[in-house]
């Protein structure tokens, strides 16, 4: 039907948009909270579309809201492992509590991972 089909493709505007909102915004000032509106705003629009809902649990890590990241997180592909290189490079970016929330997600969604868990305590004692 033509019109699901034009919702479907506004849904799917909505959800690149919200990205390259983020994107811009992470690397313009660190203007989370609007980024995180956007991407809410994308993710209500369509809570299945997974792109969206990575790009909302990963803007949620960042602007520390760890319990509604993992929610969003739980059971995406290869995220743990996605969520200790965003620390590491973050780490590397001297963003030191973007880091540790990436670390912090992890340990969330995968707590065994004491080679984490250390990188997590050092950044923590600075």
């Amino acid at each position: 039907d033509v019109y699901k089909r034009q919702e479907w493709v506004l849904v799917m505007h909505s959800a690149v948009d919200a990205g390259r909102n983020l994107q811009m915004q992470v690397a313009d000032g660190r203007q989370l909270d609007e980024a995180v509106a956007h991407l809410e705003a994308a993710y209500r629009a369509d809570p299945a579309y997974t792109t969206t809902h990575k790009a909302l649990g990963l803007a949620y890590t960042w602007a520390g809201r760890l319990d509604q990241a993992k929610q969003l997180l739980i059971g995406a592909p290869d995220i743990v492992e996605e969520l200790n290189v965003w620390g590491w490079w973050w780490g590397t970016q001297g963003e030191m509590e973007w880091a540790a929330n990436a670390y912090r997600v992890s340990l969330l969604l995968e707590p065994e991972q004491p080679q984490v868990r250390n990188l997590l305590s050092t950044l923590e004692d600075r």
